[in-house]
This record gives structure tokens, sequence and C-alpha cells, in this order.
């Protein structure tokens, strides 16, 4: 904060010519004394005048809600201040006519004329281009024009006004180098997101998703209207910061904030999926005609009487094509209420979403909540808190079961329209009455007996305390931990025998970041440095059984009386431990150099092998900036990147370098009786290390027309090392294969 100018008031005054009187007057100077006094007066009073004193209050014009920490800066000087807690502020300016310059993030900045006035009370208006001014890049925030790597930005704005029901909606098509693909039709089926392609071979390819800081979130279980803001860091200048996970690309999701008037807010749609065009297949008196011409051709008799085509011919027997999908309904309802009041901010909101397939008996429903506070305890400590949670459930989801029979679709397809869903009893007519077309179980009886549910319940919470030392010094910490609890129930009538499967798993997560943050402005010269210590726990603990053999369809919850049962248990645990540090160069906006180095240290890997360091650097220059383009109408931004960077990639299983065991590896040496033992189940590969990817990436910014028209165009070349394969092992040693 800037030293105010000494200031003499009037009282001064008369406190200095009291003393001056009553030590010299009696001394016989009075003249003289009367004389130096009033002249010193005279001067103090004019020294006064001189300095104008200005007092006022800055608010949210929005809400008229106090605006603490403002700055309020003297224009063409580095005089200034700063508003206190309730908004007020007081300045002394030279000039009666100062131009005052008044600013807070998140809001637009405004200058205001004094014209002689001493009071003044601003209101600030919030700004509409925070987005697009501001991007997130990891353990922290930079002018989207100061952004070396190769970003893209999704904001709410994107997608407020179209029914997206997943977050992974929101990102097709809106991105560069993302592909968003489905891999089924099925109601909360699983969807793939793929930035600048894959890069490993047996190991995971999704991207890390970071939401409000927490690291390794999934995307399918957000709430999208919670989302302010998604970036997504494709290049390795860009992803290095998260290290050993950042090979596939890094999704950063900030979720809202309230920062307005208290507002309630309601959405509700409906939506219908349904099959545009069906396949043409034989109706029964055409299949019955035609099964009749082909046996008689081949020396037979005919099957179908020329009733039974009659009879087919009136009523059409039936299309299970047809009877298989349905039109399936989407509901979606959102509330949420966000506002500020005083130091606190906040944001809550519910979600409820329930998706029919259009498949029979298929769904998908998701119940979230979300609870987003904000409190500035002080001008310098700020406190938040994110509560998140959600349950999800799938119905038959068809990905979950794997089909021996052929695919539902292709079953109801070639299956014999001649045979009844069900006889004269009401009973199913498991197969063809004749034996005819496909000869697996009839698909309806299939789909309206099965029970598969999949439950998933995830809580999420994480802590953000942001501390300033000073204006150039802060400290950031955030705390996190989440839980997820997932169920499987399967149960099914597919002959010869019904059988039921159960499955459940816990796992969870803690994270804590260390962030120091150094930005310091020198003229023209702009330095930021960023130190990070963070560390990462996940364990995960599993167990299920299956019965089969139940000697009566009697449901997935009496398993105990299936004649055959087995149990299964899982545990495993993993850590990683990181230390960053990211420096930033600008000089005066228009050369902007990043440099980033992470270590990485995790324990899926030996000793020895378990350290991954992932350096990168970048540059970029503002074309812009440059005379040529000054008072360009056409041209407002220009800008030209190019980095260089290496990430790595961790993602194989748990333990993967240590043999393993199959504990349930009895055997009937008898021939008769199963004698319990275990068998070896995988080999072990203490050798193992990172997958690593170097990237070059090359790329310009061009804004036009006051940026009305954006384009980025990148050019980048992606080369991965050490990939990770399973390599077969010869019988003769054994068998099977380990990785390598």
């Amino acid at each position: 904060m800037p030293i105010r100018p000494i200031q003499f008031c009037f009282n001064d005054c008369v406190g200095i010519f009291h003393i001056f009187y009553n030590r010299f007057m009696k001394k016989h100077f009075i003249k003289l004394s009367k004389g130096l006094g009033l002249l010193v007066c005279l001067l103090a009073f004019n020294l006064a005048y001189a300095q104008v004193k200005v007092t006022g209050k800055i608010t949210d014009a929005t809400d008229n809600s106090t605006i603490p920490g403002a700055n309020i800066l003297i224009k063409g000087t580095t005089t200034g201040t700063t508003s206190d807690v309730d908004g007020n502020f007081t300045l002394s300016t030279p000039n009666k006519d100062a131009v005052l310059v008044i600013s807070f993030t998140g809001f637009t900045t405004q200058e205001i004329t004094l014209n002689g006035r001493s009071v003044i009370n601003v209101g600030l208006e919030a700004s509409s281009k925070l987005l697009s001014e501001v991007a997130v890049v990891g353990y922290g925030t930079r002018r989207k024009s100061d952004v070396t790597g190769s970003v893209s930005q999704v904001g709410t704005k994107d997608f407020k006004d179209q029914p997206v029901t997943r977050v992974e909606e929101a990102l097709q098509g809106r991105a560069s180098g993302v592909m968003v693909t489905k891999s089924s039709g099925n109601p909360g089926g699983s969807v793939k997101v793929r930035i600048r392609g894959v890069n490993s071979i047996t190991g995971n390819n999704d991207p890390l998703v970071v939401v409000d800081g927490v690291i390794g979130l999934s995307l399918s279980s957000l709430n999208p209207n919670d989302i302010e803001s998604m970036e997504i860091l494709k290049d390795a200048s860009a992803t290095a910061i998260y290290g050993s996970r950042g090979s596939n690309g890094v999704i950063l999701v900030s979720t809202k904030k309230g920062t307005a008037k208290p507002r309630l807010d309601l959405d509700v749609f409906t939506g219908f999926s349904y099959v545009p065009k069906f396949i043409d297949v034989l109706g029964a008196a055409d299949f019955a005609t035609i099964e009749n011409t082909r046996r008689l051709r081949n020396g037979g008799t005919a099957i179908f009487s020329d009733a039974d085509i009659s009879k087919f011919k009136t009523n059409g027997g039936v299309d299970y094509q047809r009877e298989l999908f349905q039109t399936g309904r989407t509901n979606n309802v959102q509330l949420s209420t966000s506002g500020k009041s005083g130091k606190i901010s906040y944001f809550v909101s519910g979600n409820y979403m329930k998706q029919d397939g259009i498949v029979i008996k298929t769904g998908y429903t998701r119940i979230s909540g979300r609870v987003n506070v904000t409190s500035e305890v002080t001008d310098r400590l700020k406190v938040g808190v994110n509560l998140f949670a959600t349950r999800e459930k799938s119905v038959n989801n068809l990905d979950d079961q794997r089909e021996y029979q052929g695919s539902m679709i292709l079953r109801a397809l070639t299956w014999d329209p001649t045979t009844p869903i069900k006889n004269d009893a009401g009973d199913y007519n498991n197969y063809s009455l004749k034996s005819l077309a496909h000869l697996g179980y009839n698909p309806i009886a299939d789909m309206l007996t099965r029970n598969l549910d999949s439950n998933s319940d995830k809580l999420n919470a994480n802590v953000n305390i942001s501390y300033k030392f000073n204006d150039h010094f802060s400290y950031n910490a955030v705390g996190g931990l989440g839980t997820v609890n997932t169920s499987y129930e399967k149960y099914l009538t597919t002959p010869p025998f019904p059988a039921a499967f159960y499955n459940s798993g816990r796992s969870s997560g803690v994270q804590l970041s260390n962030i120091l943050t150094y930005d310091q402005t020198f003229g023209k010269h702009n330095v930021k440095v960023t130190g990070v210590y963070e560390i990462q726990q996940n364990d995960f603990s599993g167990n299920g059984y299956s019965a089969t053999n139940f000697l009566v369809p009697s449901g997935f919850y009496l398993a105990e009386l299936a004649a055959g049962k087995n149990l299964s248990n899982d545990y495993n645990k993993t850590g990683i431990e990181s230390l960053m540090g990211r420096a930033e160069y600008i000089y005066n906006d228009a050369l902007f150099v990043t440099g980033t180095v992470r270590r990485d240290k995790s324990s899926r890997f030996r000793d020895g092998k378990n350290v991954g360091i992932f350096p990168s650097v970048a540059l970029a220059y503002n074309l812009s900036s440059l005379p040529v383009f000054a008072g360009s109408s056409a041209i407002s931004n220009m800008k030209l990147r190019a980095g260089w960077g290496q990430v790595g990639n961790q993602n194989i299983a748990p333990y993967s370098t240590y043999s393993s065991v199959n504990i349930a590896g009895g055997y009937p040496f008898d021939g008769k009786s199963l004698t319990p033992g275990s068998r070896p189940l995988g080999y072990g590969n203490p050798d193992l290390t990172w997958e690593t990817t170097s990237q070059y990436n090359a790329g310009v910014d061009i804004g036009l027309f006051q940026s009305r028209l954006n384009a980025s165009i990148d050019v980048y070349k992606k080369n991965t090392t050490d990939l990770l394969l399973n390599v077969p092992i010869p019988d003769f040693a054994g068998g099977g294969a380990v990785l390598r």
C-alpha cells in the first residue's frame, strides 16, 4: 500500500502557535513570534488545501452489497488504496479533478473523474467477459491472453440453453482436438473422451479430470448445471504440471459460486428418444410360406398349414423388433439458488434426471446435490467449502451383460415371428415352438425377467484455504476427500438355470495440495512463480458372490437356494507424492515464457523405478503489440505459441509389478471332490516404469473485429515411449502373459 502524504490541519497550526507563544512572548519577541506563527499556519493551511481528501464506498451494482479489497488508484500514478471490509475507502489526491480507477476481480473497471467532489460512491458492474479474460491453468489462473500452452475453454454460456444431461455432451464439438463418442446407446452408458488421440495400448486413455482442484474425479456423475467453466489442457507444456497423469490431457472443471444478488433458478425439460427407422423383416405369413417352400424343395414336408398361414395373415404374428423397442423419455429437473451476503457467497443446487431407454426395461437415474460456500474471513484470508453428492442407478444396461447368444437386438431381428411371446397359460415361450430361425432364448422374455441393477453413491468434499501474506505472496491449501460405494446386482432367468451375481466396492481417496505463489510486477516485467507439494492416496475394497443353478426361479434375494455358490474378495491401495515448480515471465504484455517441472513418486512401481520427472517449456509472443498492428480495426489480437514437454502415464493396475495368486484355485485330484488350493495367476515385473509422452506444439491465436471472430490453429507431434504391453509367455514356461 502506498505511503500517504503527511498533512497539517488547522488544529495542528493552533497547537504550534500556542507553544511558540508561551515560550517566546515572555522573552520580548512578541512581534516576531506572532509574525512567524502566522506564517507557519498560512503555509500549513495552503499545504492542506493542496491535498484533496476523498472518501467513498465501493458496492456491487447488482445487489448493493459492499466490495472489500477493491483497488482505487489515481490514474497516471502509483498512488492508491483498497476498500476495507465494509467497502469504504479514504484517499488523498493532489488534484480536485483527478481521475480514480476502480477495479476488482470479476467486475468491470471504472474510471471516475472527481470534478471537485470529495465523496463518491461507486457501484461496480459484474464483468460479462470474465470467462473470456481469465483461464484456469491448474494450480492458479491466468488472463487468457497470457496463456502459453494449448488450452480450450468451454463456459456455461456455451450450453446453458441446450438440453444437456451429461458433462461430456457439453464438450462435444466445442473444443478442437477433443473427440467425444458414445460407446453405446444405453441410458447412462459410458462416453469416451479422447484428447488428441490415444497414447497407450494397454493403459487407460481417459483424460485426467480435476474438479475445483481435486484430482481424479469423474465427469459422468457431475451435474452440467453446476459447471461454471471447463478448460481442456491439450499440449504437454500445459499438462506437465500434472506429470505422470497428464499424458491423456487434462480437463479442469470449475463449479459455480455465488457472486450476485440472491436468485432462484428452476430448469425443467423433457425429451423423447425413438428408433427413427425399423429394419424390414419378414412377417409371420411370409416367413411360414418361405419355410414351407424350403422344406418341400429339399424333399421334406410343410410344417405350417394353410390355416396357420391364413391366421398369420390376419394377426400378423409377432414383430420381435418392435416389441423390443419403445419410445424413451428423459426428464430433467434442476433447482438452484445462489447469492452473496456480505462476506459469504453461496451456490446450492439439486438435480433429478431420469432417462428411459429405447429398449424395454432399460433406464438410468441420477440424483445429485451440491453446496459451494465461500467466506472472506478477512482481507487476506478466504475459505471455501464444496460438497457434492450423487446417486446413480442403471437398470439392465446391455453393456453390463455379455450376451453369449448374440446381442439382444440381433436376437430380436432374427427370432421366429410365428412363435407368440406367451402361451395360452400366460407363460413365456422361451424358445421357438418349431425350432426355427434364431435358436436362442426369447429376447422379450429375457428382457422382462432379467434384473441388472447397478448403483453408485458418491460423496466428495473439498476445502480451499487462500491466504495473502502481502500483495505479491500467497498460499493456497486444497484438501479433498471422496468416497464411492458401488453395488451390482444381477439376476438372470436365461436357461438352462437361473443365476444371481452380486458385487460391491468401496473406494476412498484423500488429497492435500499446498500451493505457494509469488506474483510481482516490475515496470514492464511480470514474474509469477508457483510451487506445489501434493500427496494423494486411494484405497479400494470389494467383495461379491455368484449363485448358479437355481432349482426354482426365486429371484436375486434367495441366492442361498442355488446349488452352486462362489465368493470373491479384493483390496488394493495406491499413493503418489509430487513436487511441482512453475515459473512464468511476461515482458510488456508481449513476450510470454513459462517453464514447468514436476516430480512424481508413485506406489504403482518398485523402488528405483517409481520416480518420474516431467519438464516443459512454452513461449508466446503477442504480435498485436507491434506498431504495425496499432490502430488496426480488423486484427484485434494475434499471438504465436510454441512449446515442448514430457508427461507420463501410470495407469496400470495396482501391484502389477508383483506376481499374483488365485486363492480359489481348487482342483479335483480324485476326479470327484474339489480340493481347496491356490495356483499362480499372473507374473510380476519389477522393471515396470512410466509410459512417457513427449510432445511438440506450435500454434497461433487470432482475434478479428474486436474479438468478435476468434480462431486458434495448432500443429503438434506426439511420441510415446516405454509402452506397456502384455507379452505372451510360452506354454512350456507356464503360459499366460507378463506386462512389460
